[in-house]
């Protein structure tokens, strides 16, 4: 009985090891269009993603129905950050990141934040 409760608590803290690591590795690829700034002290940006992405926080209408999904962004340079600009980006999501978010809005304003690992014009999909 022993050996079958050991047996099963290693296959458990394996499995939570493995799906903690998952946040960190799984790196994706999106097509965003540009808002505004978002948290001036890390430098992010806001921006909102042209398909569903469960990634990002839904944003909804009065209705409750999901009219967009946006995040924000660290590590995309100044020559994106223009007004509807439309870019595509490499990212991942890592709960270690520990991102200081003392100037980002709180509450219902709140959106998740991404890192960025690449940003191209050229989709990232594509062969």
């Amino acid at each position: 009985m022993k050996k079958r409760t050991s047996l099963f608590l290693t296959a458990a803290f394996t499995t939570f090891l493995f799906s903690c690591e998952k946040d960190i590795k799984q790196t994706k690829c999106y097509q965003v269009k540009y808002i505004s700034n978002y948290c001036t002290e890390q430098g992010s940006v806001l921006v909102s993603f042209g398909t569903t992405n469960t990634d990002a926080t839904p944003i909804k209408d009065n209705d409750g129905k999901i009219i967009e999904y946006q995040a924000a962004l660290i590590n995309v340079s100044e020559s994106y950050r223009i007004q509807n600009k439309i870019f595509y980006v490499k990212y991942h999501y890592n709960s270690n990141d520990n991102i200081e978010i003392k100037s980002c809005p709180q509450g219902p304003a709140a959106v998740k934040v991404l890192t960025v690992d690449a940003v191209s014009n050229d989709d990232c999909n594509v062969n």
